[in-house]
Order: structure tokens, then C-alpha cells, then sequence
């Protein structure tokens, strides 16, 4: 993402009832002979800045007469026209040299700011100085990726979520996509959030409680009913989680006592849907789950990972007979530290940080130097170790143990960091680049975008971002960022 540009571009001309004209050379006022001529800018242009910081240079500028000499004892006003913000001192005269200096504090809103510096009382002369303004950048601690939108935990100021809201996923009580990143309301503090993959949003405060908003079609919001809410709304129950994990039409949540509850729709289980959290774990306990679109897998306590399946039972769901999900131990000896789901596929790093992929393999989203789908993990192409892996739709990128990227699968807009001229599959680990100095500590992907949060805290978006979901601020229109841009936050 570009930095924060404020560009103070300064005019001189007719200062009448608050507005002044903009001529790059000023305008000399002829009936004024002996006296201020124009304002002529001497410093303050060209910074870089957010909203609500004073900029680092001072505004000064001189009042000069018809001959260009500088006027001492010349009272000087300095108004903030749009944008907000304030300047100090607002008035000030003249130094031996003409000129006037003032500090401009810029405002709490992003856009076009402006200040008039006038002659005080004297409607003839004044400047005009313009700021463009962006938004401070989002710092977080966890964050979290669906289809098309994003969420992130800021440590002081809380939950932030960014990109498509046509569900109310963004949890900011409006319908609206947002290109910045903007809190989420309702009044609660969440500490872990996840975002589903068609248009829905959980969290947990820091005590355990669920809650969740955006699309509700098959009760995966958990509160017992399949309305939609555009702001937090309790999961039904007084079940305390650890994590939880969103699908692209369910969520589930894991306890302290590694039991595993979902709701809304799963593949495979009965035709009943859950709108509340049922237990699927059985007597099985768990230490880590991850949701895929389809697919929920987890590592058991016993180390064995587990993924989910439609299993008749006679309870069934609601008490009646039918399928709901089970953990099938998946069909290794291998035993894996951290997994990550994406469209009918599961990828898993070992403790030697070596890492397996299973499932679908359309795009070689399994990594394997093909496109041939595995039912049982097989290793990624290359040698490399790493930290962690992170799948989006159909792709994955890894955080290498040596700190730098690695990425495979489809890369239609731009999301495995590479500038590829047309979508395109990269069935092998290939290194992704970066911007000089930035390494990721985490990252998740979407449909068509990745998100990641760097060492130094600061939240990164990058791929496609035609519904606001890089959070840069750019116009929601179609383009690809193959480099990670700073997403940047309204207060």
C-alpha cells in the first residue's frame, strides 16, 4: 500500500467570504502601493502525514510587496476551511523578513483539508493551502480472511473489519462496503475473530462468548434463528470457546475441555440444520480446529489429526436419527503441529516444519508439482521448512523458518504476490516477493486476496480488492495489487 500522501499545494488570490481564488503567482493588488502585495509560501508543502498529526514542517509564509521585498509588522490569520483540524498560532504578525509562521494540526477525518493564511482585516490578499489526507495504518494481533471480507484485532482500540458488507458482515450496523478498515459496534471487546467464507463474522471476548453477524441463511450465526444481523449477536447457550473457526456456511467452536461444537450448514450431515451449536466431537477431545469451506479437520489430544464427516447416529440432530459430522482419523502416521483448510482441501506442517497436503487439486493447491488430487498427505514440492501454513480458496501461501514467503496454487488476481499478467497455476512452492524489510509473523487468505500481519505489527492486503477487501482505500473498481499494500483504519 502506497504511503499516506499529503500534498499541500498552495494558491494565492481573492479572499472573499471565506474562499480564495487559486493563482500559482498570487495576484497583485494595485491599489495597495507600499503595502502587501501577495503571500508568497516559503515552507510546508509536500509532507506526509494521518489525520489528527501535526506535520512536521511549519507553515510559514511572506508578505511581500509590489517589489517583492518582505513586509515586518504585517498581522497575518491563518483559518481552517474544510477538513477539520486546527492551526497555531491563528494569527501572528510578521517578522523582520515578512514572514508568518504557524503549525497546522491536521483534522480527524481523511480527505481534502484546506487553510486560508489572509491579511488580517484586508480581504484582498490570502492563500490557500490544500492537504490530502489518508487514514492511520492498522496495527493487530490476529486477523482473519473470508471470501471478500476481513477482520482484524487491534490490541488498544478493538475489532476492525474491512471489504464486501452486503450481509453485514462487517458487524459495523450498515450494509455498506468499506474500502478502510471500520470498528465494529455493538459495544462488546473481542480479543479472537473469524471470518466466514460467504459472508458471515464470529468472535470471542476474552471470557469465552461467542458471538457472530452478517448472512444467516443456514443458522450459521448461532442464535437460533436464520435472520441476518448487521451488528454482534450472542451464539445461543452458555458455552464457553478457546477458538473458533468459520466455514463458508458454518462456524465451530472449540472448548477448554477439547470438545468441539458447530452450527449452521455442514456437508454431509443431515438435511435438519442446526442454527445452535451441537457437539460433533463425540468423546474425541482436541487441541486445534480449522474450517475450510466445506470441510472442518482438527489434531486430536491424542496427536492424531482428524477431519469431519456426515456419520448416521440414532440421535442424529435435535435429538432425531440422521448424519451429523464425526472426526475420521485422517489416514497417516504423520503428526502435524498446525493445519490450515481451505476449498476440500487441508494442508498441515510437522514439527520438523516439513509440510503435507491432501484433498483437491485443481489449481495445485496441494503444492505437489501437479494438479492430481491425494487422498492422503502427500509432501509439498522442495525442501524448504515452515513456520506455518495459510490456504485461501484454492491456494496456499507459507511463512518459511528462515521468515520469507512461499506460495502455490491459482493466482487469478495477483494473491500469491507474483505480477502474473493473467490467472495462472503455480503447482510448486514458489518465493513470493516482498517489500524491502517487511516479513509476516501471520497471514490468511480469501477468494481472490490475502492478508497478513508483519513483524512490525502493521496489517498488509494484497490480490483483488474490487469490494473494498484490501482496505487501502482505493475505489472499489476491479484491480489487482500483487504487492501487500498498509491497510489503513477509520477511527
Amino acid at each position: 500500500m502506497r504511503a499516506v500522501r499529503i500534498a499541500i499545494v498552495v494558491s494565492v488570490g481573492v479572499f472573499l467570504g471565506g474562499c480564495g481564488g487559486a493563482k500559482d503567482r498570487g495576484i497583485t493588488d494595485p491599489g495597495n502601493d507600499g503595502g502587501v502585495s501577495k503571500l508568497v509560501v516559503v515552507s510546508g508543502d509536500a509532507q506526509t502525514d494521518t489525520v489528527l498529526s501535526p506535520l512536521a514542517a511549519p507553515l510559514v509564509v511572506r508578505a511581500v510587496d509590489s517589489h517583492g521585498n518582505g513586509l515586518a509588522g504585517v498581522p497575518i490569520v491563518f483559518m481552517v476551511s474544510d477538513g477539520g483540524g486546527t492551526v497555531s498560532p491563528a494569527a501572528v504578525t510578521t517578522d523582520s523578513g515578512g514572514r508568518a509562521q504557524a503549525q497546522w494540526t491536521l483534522g480527524p477525518v481523511g480527505g481534502d483539508m484546506r487553510v486560508h493564511a489572509a491579511v488580517q482585516d484586508d480581504v484582498v490578499v490570502a492563500a490557500t493551502l490544500h492537504a490530502t489526507v489518508e487514514w492511520p495504518p492498522l496495527r493487530s494481533v490476529m486477523l482473519d480472511v473470508g471470501y471478500e471480507h476481513s477482520c482484524a484485532v487491534e490490541p488498544r482500540l478493538g475489532l476492525y473489519c474491512w471489504g464486501k458488507n452486503d450481509v453485514g458482515q462487517l458487524g459495523d450496523g450498515t450494509t455498506e462496503d468499506r474500502l478502510h478498515a471500520v470498528p465494529v459496534q455493538g459495544g462488546t471487546s473481542f480479543h479472537f475473530v473469524t471470518a466466514g467464507g460467504d459472508g458471515h463474522t464470529c468472535a470471542l471476548t476474552s471470557d469465552g462468548v461467542a458471538y457472530c453477524w452478517g448472512r444467516n441463511v443456514w443458522g450459521q450465526l448461532g442464535d437460533g434463528t436464520t435472520v441476518p444481523h448487521g451488528t454482534p449477536q450472542p451464539v445461543y447457550g452458555d458455552l464457553r470457546f478457546t477458538a473458533l473457526s468459520a466455514g463458508a456456511e458454518y462456524t465451530c467452536g472449540l472448548t477448554a475441555d477439547g470438545k468441539v461444537y458447530c452450527w449452521g450448514f455442514m456437508e454431509g450431515s443431515s438435511s435438519t440444520i442446526p442454527p445452535t451449536p451441537i457437539l460433533v466431537s463425540g468423546t474425541q477431545q482436541f487441541q486445534s480446529i480449522d474450517a475450510g469451506d466445506f470441510q472442518l479437520c482438527g489434531i486430536g489430544t491424542d496427536g492424531v489429526t482428524y477431519c469431519f464427516h456426515g456419520t448416521y447416529t440414532p440421535d442424529g440432530i435435535n435429538g432425531g436419527p440422521g448424519s451429523v459430522w464425526r472426526p475420521v482419523a485422517v489416514s497417516t502416521s504423520l503428526r502435524f503441529t498446525s493445519l490450515t483448510a481451505g476449498l476440500m482441501f487441508t494442508c498441515g506442517v510437522t514439527d520438523a516444519g516439513v509440510a503435507y497436503c491432501w484433498g483437491m487439486n485443481t489449481y495445485g493447491e496441494l503444492g505437489t508439482g501437479n494438479t492430481d488430487s491425494a487422498a492422503v498427505p502427500t509432501a509439498v514440492a522442495g525442501d524448504l521448512r515452515y513456520r506455518s501454513l495459510h490456504a485461501g480458496y484454492d491456494w496456499v501461501c507459507g511463512i518459511t523458518t528462515a521468515g520469507t514467503n512461499s506460495c502455490w496454487g491459482h493466482d487469478s488476481w495477483g494473491q500469491l504476490g507474483f505480477d502474473d499478467a493473467a490467472p495462472s497455476v503455480h503447482p510448486s512452492p514458489e518465493s513470493m516477493p516482498l517489500p524491502d524489510g517487511v516479513t509476516f509473523t501471520a497471514m490468511d487468505g480469501g477468494l481472490y486476496h490475502m492478508c497478513g500481519i508483519a513483524s512490525t505489527s502493521l496489517t498488509y492486503c494484497w490480490g483483488g480488492g474490487f469490494n473494498g477487501q484490501l482496505g487501502d482505500g482505493r475505489s472499489a473498481e476491479f484491480y489487482s495489487r500483487p504487492t501487500p499494500e498498509v491497510v489503513r483504519r477509520r477511527s
